[in-house]
């Protein structure tokens, strides 16, 4: 069974801002490392974009390796416009169906799957480099 994971671009006190998170090249890379050993990734509607899909100019060593591991994991976008059926079902069964950890995108699904119950674990979340006024705090949060 899969686990469902919460933390790709977290700060260590629950805010996400993914317009103005810039990591440093130590913090890609391990960024890279999660994405590549991630099983696969839950998006929210809102956060869910194909900018991944094709090599951009200008992109390094970096952006083109996360981009490749990105690019070869299941996606699966949750939307009750696209899941006619219960989305906890659905969640569920997607946890069911796949082992390891399926990372989960987006602060308003992180917040209705923590509601729910179904994140698993919130690994340590990368230093807080958002700007306090961009911020969304994710409430019930709490690292692994």
């Amino acid at each position: 069974m899969a686990k469902l994971v919460y933390g790709l671009n977290v700060s260590l006190d629950g805010y996400v801002d993914h317009d103005a998170f810039g990591p440093d090249p130590t913090l890609f890379r391990h960024l890279i490392d999660r994405v590549r050993d991630t099983a696969g990734s839950l998006y929210g509607r809102r956060i869910y974009m194909r900018y991944w899909d094709e090599d951009q100019p200008g992109w390094g060593g970096a952006e083109r390796d996360y981009a490749k591991a990105w690019r070869n994991q299941p996606k699966w976008v949750v939307s009750r416009t696209l899941i006619s059926d219960d989305v906890e079902a659905v969640v569920r069964t997607l946890k069911a169906e796949h082992e390891g950890e399926l990372e989960v995108a987006g602060t308003v699904l992180a917040q209705s799957l923590t509601d729910l119950g179904l994140i698993d674990a919130y690994p340590t979340p990368a230093p807080d480099t958002a700007r306090p006024a961009d911020r969304h705090r994710l409430s019930g949060s709490r690292a692994a």
